[in-house]
């Protein structure tokens, strides 16, 4: 049983060290849809929505900027955002203040995830950040 542990736990701290080398490499990937949904009201033909989940605020592989600049300029109407919003309890702070920047032009709803459940966000906190632009 400890010999399963022990290589858990070295699988996972080489994979955080090669998910912290390969950073520098990475790049923002944007991926736009077109839908067509079958009787869908006049005054939503046209919206956009842009969907962004797993931000793990403290391992972001691109910087906060690059994430703020990629969604403004899909210029959605809606902003959805899946949960995970930080990669530690140390980071639940800027994980807001990311929210309520990327929620402060436009109406943006989110769920949780587990990590808002284990790092112990303020849910009241994180409904006011989601709720900044309307």
């Amino acid at each position: 049983m400890w010999a399963l542990l022990v290589a858990t736990v070295v699988g996972v701290g080489v994979s955080i060290g090669l998910l912290r080398l390969s950073r520098a490499n990475r790049r923002l990937h944007t991926t736009h849809l077109r839908l067509r949904v079958p009787d869908l009201p006049e005054a939503l033909h046209g919206r956009r929505l842009a969907f962004a989940s797993d931000l793990h605020y403290g391992l972001l592989y691109v910087t906060p900027e690059e994430l703020l600049n990629a969604i403004e300029r899909a210029g959605p109407d809606l902003l959805l955002l899946g949960g995970d919003y930080a990669a530690a309890g140390r980071h639940v702070d800027a994980a807001l203040e990311l929210i309520r920047t990327l929620a402060a032009t436009r109406p943006t709803f989110g769920i949780l995830g587990n990590t808002e459940y284990y790092f112990g966000f303020d849910q009241r906190a994180l409904a006011e950040a989601f709720a900044v632009g309307g």
